[in-house]
This record gives structure tokens, sequence and C-alpha cells, in this order.
């Protein structure tokens, strides 16, 4: 048998320097450009609040300008043109029927003028047409001469007419009305001076084309001291209010019996 091979230990080298080890050559890697941290400052006591953010006011535009609605005149839209328009003031008694109206829808809402009115409106424009000279007394005018004489007035019924439901009467007038509507009668000529002050009163609220709104503005006011003069014919007071006496009337509106 062949002799086995004895493993011989290898000599321990006495040498204290390891081996020097050749580099092996690499491929130089592709190196990104690192990022730049911002440099560091030192923050202060006062820094270390947080600025509120401001809030943007409604009611300017990017510029720091208010807003501001061009000439209606001269733009095609509607914005602005109903803004800006100067109330019709009614004068002495004219105001007085308008508060007392207004006293009784807060104090007693079921409480609805006389329906229909002793005096309609078609009569007191009629009247002020006679006492202008327009017309011969006793006479009653036609749309011609409405228009001819007094277009002011003249839109003025026919705004009447056209926005009584919408603007003028209050929920518990509407079952009058659509009896009346029913018989194709006018509200003019069912509805008297205490409507027509409601009217009015609120004219320059009402969406009508600035034109015709001049119109009767112009025409209005001689026709509202008319009124004002000759009241007592066109309005009885408590007696407008058929279910109220004269001291729950005065009590309601907070005004004393007038001579």
């Amino acid at each position: 048998m062949p002799g086995r091979k004895v493993a011989t230990p290898l000599k321990a080298k006495n040498d204290s320097k390891p081996a020097k080890r050749t580099p092996a050559k690499q491929t130089p890697a592709k190196q990104t450009p690192a990022k730049r941290t911002p440099a560091k400052r030192p923050i202060d006591n006062d820094d270390q609040t947080p600025t509120p953010k401001r809030r943007r006011c409604l009611f300017t535009n990017p510029n720091n300008q208010p807003e501001c609605y061009e000439d209606p005149s001269k733009i095609g839209s509607l914005a602005g043109l109903f803004l800006n328009r100067e109330k019709i003031r009614l004068p002495g008694k004219t105001q007085l029927i308008k508060t007392v109206d207004h006293r009784m829808q807060i104090h007693d809402p079921l409480c609805t003028p006389v329906f229909p009115a002793k005096v309609p409106i078609d009569t007191i424009v009629n009247d002020f047409l006679i006492f202008k000279k327009l017309i011969r007394a006793n006479k009653k005018a036609t749309q011609e001469q409405m228009v001819q004489h007094a277009w002011g007035l003249s839109e003025m019924v026919r705004i009447f007419n056209e926005y009584t439901r919408s603007h003028i009467l209050l929920a518990p007038e509407f079952k009058d009305f659509d009896k009346k509507r029913a018989k194709k009668a006018s509200p003019s000529q069912t509805y008297g001076v205490i409507h027509l002050m409601r009217m009015i009163s609120k004219l320059h609220e009402m969406l009508l084309p600035l034109s015709i709104y001049e119109d009767i503005k112009e025409e209005v006011p001689e026709f509202m001291k008319f009124i004002d003069s000759n009241y007592k014919k066109y309005w009885n007071r408590e007696a407008e209010y058929p279910t109220t006496d004269k001291h729950s009337f005065e009590r309601k509106t907070g005004i004393r019996w007038l001579e």
C-alpha cells in the first residue's frame, strides 16, 4: 500500500508587516452631484413664532382696489342697474298712511285693509288729471289721454297692475285677489291708496328699467302732494281695517286720532 502523505504545518511568518496587496483595477463610477443644504443661521427668539397668513379681503380685487360697478348705461349686463336708486319720499299724510299700514302688519297681520277699496287707484289718478285741468270735470280719462298727458302716471298704474301679487300684497290678501282676477278686474280698479303707498315706498327696489323708473319718479311727487292735500277723501283711518275699532287701532299703530 502506498503511504499516506502527511500535511506538514505551515511555518508562521515572523514578519510583523502585512503583505502588500495590489488593488484591483476598478472602473470609475459616475458620481451624482450632492444636494446643497442651505446655510444655517442663528434663530432669534422673536423669529420662532410663525407669522400669521394674511387673509384676503372679500371686497377687494387682486389689485387692492375696491370693487365698483361700471356705468350701467355703458354695459350690457344688469350689474349695478338697480343699485343706488333714490327712494321716493312720501310727504305728510301719505307717509302716515304707509306707517299705519306697516304697524298694522306687525301687530295684526291677519287684519288686512278693506277690499275692494272705497276709492280705487284709477279714481284717484282721474281726480288728479281733473285737478290739473288735463281733462274735463266729471269725465273719465281714456288710456290715450293718460299716455298723452301723464305718461309717468300711466306707467305707474301699469306697474301696479303687473306687480300687485308679487310685490304689494300680503299672503292673507291672495285669496281676494285671485277671486277678482278670475273676474278679469284690474287691480287698480279694486285697490286704493294704502296699496298705492306700499308700491311707491318700494318702487326703487323693483326690477324696473331705469328709464321707466325715472319717468315715474318725475311725475309722482306732484301726485303725492295732491293725495296729501285730499287724504281724507281717499283714506278713512280705522275704517280701512274692518276688524279694528278706534281704540285698538290707536293702540296698535301708536297714533292718536287726527281731526
